[in-house]
């Protein structure tokens, strides 16, 4: 499946000929983005930066409010949604990075382990279930119960949240540690894959370089669906790296879903928009036009 970061996702299918099957947006799950891309017959992606809270806090239930919420909707939404929790951890610009941008550590609260358990926090309530399947699964990971007013039932129904199954969760670290240093290796935030349903890599060319065997290595390592959840050539026309992704794409069969940064909510539309880059829209165009690539 092909997908796209842009809050204008019928615009980039325009430009390039083809429609984008997944949306990948960022901060929380809305009710109205999941039904506008659901109309539009698209599954959105959700990137979930519970915004104020180190790890360990997202681990102990700080943000289990925010949660509980965005959990209710996306299982009550009836169509599959992807739950993109924290995504490149292990890159010193994230906010749940263990390292700074000099290597030294930012404490427990940041570790690796911390982020661990937020994460494996974030997919239980995520995933959904009864008040007392919910507090199963965090007593199994170590990890404190949810307040029971959270989980209160509606008009006298049963406390928890209705799991539709439909729910899946990705995993998305960089391929390497930036800074590259003990500590903040993507191991060190593998959650488990009981906690884990896609495995994602964003990849960006830089300067005429990319990172192809930290991807290949990921895939190698977390032998789950793999999603590459952000790419595009950085800042100039490269329609080498175009075809070398499409190509990496196709000879490796666990791939399920490729999505352009086109134009997203972290700035960058002129950095990243394929309208910008005549070449590369060209061999995207082509290569989107062969089989293998669904709708």
């Amino acid at each position: 499946m092909l997908g796209v970061i842009d809050p204008n996702p019928a615009a980039f299918d325009r430009l390039t000929g083809h429609h984008h099957s997944l949306h990948l947006t960022f901060s929380f799950v809305s009710r109205d983005w999941l039904e506008k891309d659901s109309a539009a017959g698209r599954t959105s992606v959700v990137t979930i930066s519970p915004s104020g809270f180190s790890s360990a806090a997202i681990a102990k239930g700080s943000a289990d409010a925010r949660l509980v919420a965005q959990a209710k909707d996306a299982n009550n939404f009836g169509q599959e949604v992807w739950i993109r929790p924290m995504p490149e951890m292990n890159g010193h610009w994230s906010p749940w990075c263990a390292v700074t941008a000099g290597g030294g550590s930012r404490g427990a609260a940041y570790s690796g382990r911390a982020f661990v358990q937020a994460f494996r926090r974030i997919a239980i309530i995520m995933r959904g279930g009864s008040a007392a399947e919910l507090e199963s699964s965090l007593e199994q990971a170590g990890l404190p119960s949810i307040r029971a007013n959270l989980l209160a039932g509606g008009d006298g129904g049963e406390p928890g949240i209705a799991a539709s199954g439909l729910v899946k969760l990705l995993w998305n670290p960089q391929g390497e540690g930036s800074p590259n240093v003990g500590g903040n290796h993507p191991r060190d935030y593998w959650p488990g894959g009981g906690y884990v349903d896609y495995v994602g890599d964003d990849l960006y060319e830089i300067g005429g370089r990319a990172s192809w065997s930290l991807m290949d290595a990921l895939y190698k390592t977390y032998r789950k669906p793999f999603v590459i959840a952000e790419w595009a050539p950085w800042g100039y026309d490269s329609p080498g790296f175009v075809t070398h992704m499409f190509s990496w794409v196709r000879s490796h069969s666990r791939t399920i879903g490729l999505i352009y940064f086109n134009r997203g909510w972290s700035h960058g539309s002129s950095t990243f928009a394929l309208s910008k880059k005549p070449r590369s829209l060209a061999v995207y165009r082509r290569e989107a036009r062969l089989a293998g690539f669904g709708p």
